[in-house]
């Protein structure tokens, strides 16, 4: 049986910037796909992953640039599904 992993509320904001002042939320991303990365071989057929939104906290080209990125370090195909502070889709899935 297949399965796949999900992501969520990553919240990305632009390089420099803190998620609501405090939280570096690019940088917890990047370890949360580096954990992924590093523990797939222990999770069996794992056939992609699913985002669920927030995937940007202000919905801005920079910060869906930034997600794409961090995102195409993930060694498995994904989807993306925007939540409420995700103004547009465009691009966001591979």
């Amino acid at each position: 049986m297949s399965a796949f992993i999900q992501i969520t509320d990553t919240h990305i904001v632009p390089n420099g910037e803190l998620g609501y002042g405090r939280s570096d939320t690019a940088a917890a991303f990047e370890a949360a796909i580096t954990t992924i990365n590093d523990k797939l071989h222990l999770l069996g057929e794992v056939s992609f992953a699913l985002v669920t939104g927030d995937l940007s906290d202000h919905g801005t080209d920079e910060e869906y640039a930034r997600f794409k990125k961090i995102m195409s370090r993930l060694a498995l195909p994904y989807l993306a599904i925007p939540g409420n502070h995700d103004l547009h889709a465009q691009g966001l899935c591979r």
